[in-house]
């Protein structure tokens, strides 16, 4: 007998997470593990035995979708299942879940490519760019007294709701993952980069930058993320880094910043 059993949250779920990370080729972008880390949950039952899970957002889109592996003749079933009963037409799923990613070409209607999900495989030395009007640069730990700057940067610059930014940044700077690239003379925010240890892939951390609109195809970009690589390097961790497809400015920067993107994540309709 097939079962499924809506879950509180994903940490009622740690073992089988535990088997879903061990069965990825390769590392998990982190701000989409985040997603569907605050998506509803389920566990999968066969036989009254905790056979995987899967995740479903608000939209009913299917987010995440994982089968032990003794449990995997039973896969299509399954998932043909869940597409019945929570009425999923859609999922997003990334290359490197090849578990998931099977299954959704089994039956897939049309598949469109989401996000790139890049790798490091060179370190670089990348010096900072010249910016006119800039007179003392400097890269920095950004601390408590430069939350409220580091926020209206980010607000001015991508507009990401406030709420939630206020509390995210607070995050970094506490655990000393958020740094700024700042004009000490004019207090000018030329950027931000971050580097956040990843707390469910261990050796692992995601960086990444954001560009004042002043000083956008400059190198800028490039220069912030080459400086998060290093201090992802100073602590022996890996970095790794994602962009939508269409953000083409980001990812020749990413690029340029020694990356390389071996895995998409993609849009599926059934």
């Amino acid at each position: 007998m097939i079962s499924f059993k809506k879950v509180l949250a994903k940490a009622k779920l740690e073992a089988l997470y535990a088997l879903f990370y061990q069965s990825l080729v390769a590392p998990f972008d982190g701000m989409w593990d985040d997603i569907i880390g605050h998506t509803q949950h389920w566990q999968i039952s066969v036989q009254n035995e905790a056979a995987g899970f899967f995740a479903i957002n608000a939209k009913n889109m299917l987010l995440n979708y994982f089968l032990k592996e003794k449990h995997l003749p039973l896969s299509q079933k399954i998932f043909q299942q869940i597409l019945a009963k929570q009425v999923v037409k859609e999922a997003v799923v990334s290359t490197n879940h090849p578990m998931m990613m099977s299954i959704c070409i089994d039956l897939a209607k049309e598949i469109k490519p989401h996000a790139y999900l890049f790798e490091d495989i060179q370190r670089k030395t990348i010096n900072a760019p010249y910016l006119e009007g800039i007179t003392d640069p400097v890269f920095k730990n950004a601390h408590g007294i430069d939350f409220q700057a580091a926020v209206k940067f980010c607000i001015d610059t991508i507009n990401p709701p406030k709420d939630w930014l206020e509390i995210y940044y607070q995050r970094l700077i506490n655990r000393q993952e958020l740094y700024l690239w700042q004009d000490e003379a004019t207090k000018t925010i030329i950027g931000v980069s971050e580097a956040r240890k990843s707390e469910t892939q261990p050796g692992m951390a995601d960086v990444g930058m954001i560009v004042g609109k002043d000083f956008r195809k400059q190198g800028v970009g490039t220069y912030l993320l080459n400086q998060a690589k290093e201090q992802c390097y100073r602590q022996q961790l890996k970095p790794i880094c994602s962009c939508e497809k269409d953000n083409i400015g980001s990812m020749k920067a990413i690029q340029k910043a020694g990356f390389v993107a071996k895995h998409r994540l993609v849009r599926v309709e059934f």
